[in-house]
Parts: C-alpha cells; structure tokens; sequence
C-alpha cells in the first residue's frame, strides 16, 4: 500500500526558508598587483568566502577589527 499512498498523495508546497543574514567572518583580501601581496595599505579590496560579497579596503579592515 505504500507505493498507492505516494502515488495518490498531493504534494504540499514548501514554504520558503529565509536564510540568516551572512556574518562576513572569512574575508579573503585581493591585490591589484602580484608584488602588494601581502600588504594591508595596499589591498585592493574583501571578498567574504561565504556570500561572494565584496567590500572596500576600508570595509574589509573595518570587519576584521571588530572581531
């Protein structure tokens, strides 16, 4: 009887899940230029690895700061 239950049962829409906000913890900084890697005066911007965010220098540095 279970494959006539599946067959006959309606499917019930989902409701939709609403995702928490992301934190931003894992930033991943990017130089413009291969020989500033390294140096925080020179990033050109974050990335968050989580949300695909980007942010600004002053941004990014800001977030790490107050971790």
């Amino acid at each position: 009887m279970n494959w006539l239950t599946r067959l006959f049962q309606k499917e019930v829409p989902e409701e939709p899940v609403e995702l928490a906000p992301c934190r931003h913890l894992h930033l991943k900084a990017r130089w413009d230029d291969a020989q500033d890697v390294g140096k925080d005066e020179q990033v050109a911007d974050y990335s968050c690895m989580a949300c695909n965010e980007t942010f600004t220098r002053e941004q990014g540095q800001a977030m790490e700061r107050s971790r």
